[in-house]
């Protein structure tokens, strides 16, 4: 059904480094088509359920996302050429490797909502030292830093 491995072709073409934009064999592009083929059918099979979920309040669990919400993930995921392509090469341009690991990282921000982190929903985590708010780019994400060299868990 879909193309699944190119794991035995090299990333490198002659001498050129292959599978980024602008620099994709034909091969490639077949697997680029068919990973957002399977992350655009992914989206409309879980599309048909449920409301948004709530706004997370501090000290809240993280909940599941809903099917909407996994959805749309996955259509803002399959029409980013470069995010397919990051997925691609982590597994070798093998189509159904790449489509669980996107579809695991899709499910995820459904869950955890990164684009919606804000100061007063990590309260406790702040005073430690180990993340700092940095405010958000220009597109409105949040710029959360993380200091691992102060993580000390419990």
């Amino acid at each position: 059904h879909y193309h699944t491995s190119m794991a035995q072709q090299p990333l490198r073409f002659g001498s050129r480094q292959t599978g980024y934009n602008g620099s994709l064999t034909p091969a490639q592009r077949k697997t680029l088509s068919a990973l957002k083929e399977a992350l655009l059918a992914f989206a409309l099979d879980t599309c048909e359920g449920g409301e948004e979920s709530s706004p997370a309040q501090p000290g809240d669990p993280v909940r599941a996302g809903t099917p909407r919400e996994e959805a749309a993930e996955a259509e803002l995921l399959a029409n980013s050429r470069s995010g397919l392509l990051r997925f691609l090469r982590a597994n070798n341009f093998d189509v159904l490797k790449a489509r669980d690991m996107a579809v695991t990282c899709c499910k995820w921000r459904a869950s955890v909502k990164p684009w919606s982190i804000d100061p007063a929903l990590i309260p406790v985590s702040l005073p430690s030292g180990v993340w700092r708010f940095g405010g958000h780019t220009k597109a409105g994400m949040p710029v959360v830093m993380v200091d691992v060299a102060k993580w000390a868990p419990a």
